[in-house]
């Protein structure tokens, strides 16, 4: 169960990064790529890696609503 909520995370972070177009969320991007790291470790460092994924999907979405490519 928890291999299929991290592939849907990384999934989701993907979507949504990608959502920014070219004005790419670094931060979110960040906390992706340690999410993928993490996702490769013992299952309390793939609990943190289900945590990135959703900072980095929840801050690409904030963006995504402040420049106004969600919402509209």
């Amino acid at each position: 169960a928890l291999a299929d909520m991290l592939q849907f995370a990384d999934e989701r972070a993907v979507e949504l990064i990608n959502l920014n177009g070219e004005d790419v969320p670094v931060m979110a991007v960040m906390y992706y790529e340690d999410a993928r790291i993490l996702r490769q470790g013992a299952p309390e460092d793939q609990m943190d890696a289900l945590k990135e994924y959703w900072t980095a999907a929840t801050m690409a979405l904030v963006q995504a609503y402040l420049t106004g490519r969600l919402g509209q």
